[in-house]
């Protein structure tokens, strides 16, 4: 039986703002996102495939999920390993679109595990 490392665990709180975030700037792989929302607003996790700071409405999106309002908490886990080419990072949004570049408010809480 071969081990396999069980990845890096990273926590993230939303600022007002689009959270522009590298989380690892080399390739590598998320094998699990927890998105807990506890704003009444729904907002817009999107994965960027990038070692730089990736620019909101700008940056190619690769995955974008939405994490459903709720003051009393709502959100999501995926476990289900997404490989990058370059780097890891993401952005926070208020809207579906790829191009969308407004904010998110704070009140997000984000888990990712990466290798």
């Amino acid at each position: 039986m071969s081990y396999e490392s069980p990845g890096v665990p990273v926590h993230f709180l939303s600022a007002a703002t689009t959270n522009p975030t590298v989380i690892k700037a080399s390739p590598g792989v998320i094998t699990s996102i927890t998105a807990l929302n506890t704003t009444a607003v729904l907002y817009w996790l999107k994965l960027h495939d990038t070692l730089t700071t990736p620019i909101a409405g700008t940056t190619a999106v690769v995955q974008s999920y939405p994490i459903p309002a709720s003051v009393a908490g709502n959100g999501f886990t995926i476990n289900v390993p997404i490989k990058f080419a370059y780097g890891i990072a993401f952005t926070l949004v208020g809207a579906i679109a790829d191009t969308d570049s407004s904010n998110a408010a704070t009140g997000i809480n984000l888990n990712f595990v990466y290798r």
